[in-house]
């Protein structure tokens, strides 16, 4: 049986998301778990930092929901 990392993956965006536009679609919060798999692409870089930021308590934006989409082309 293959393994299919999506199926068993805590993070809400994940590269393993069967539904074809979950870069446009797939909401994550900041503070959420983050997507395992490796290697790591752009949007998880970007949200391990926003969640460092977090829990840092510096980051400004903590309620508003993000795509893929957006944590790799906007300035968040």
């Amino acid at each position: 049986m293959k393994y299919n990392h999506g199926e068993h993956c805590e993070g809400s965006i994940c590269q393993d998301d069967n539904n074809l536009d979950w870069q446009i679609e797939t909401l994550w919060c900041p503070g959420e778990k983050v997507c395992t798999k490796e290697p790591h692409m752009k949007f998880q870089k970007k949200q391990l930092a926003i969640n460092k930021e977090v829990e840092k308590g510096t980051f400004r934006k903590s309620e508003e929901p993000y795509t893929a989409y957006q944590l790799e082309h906007q300035s968040i």
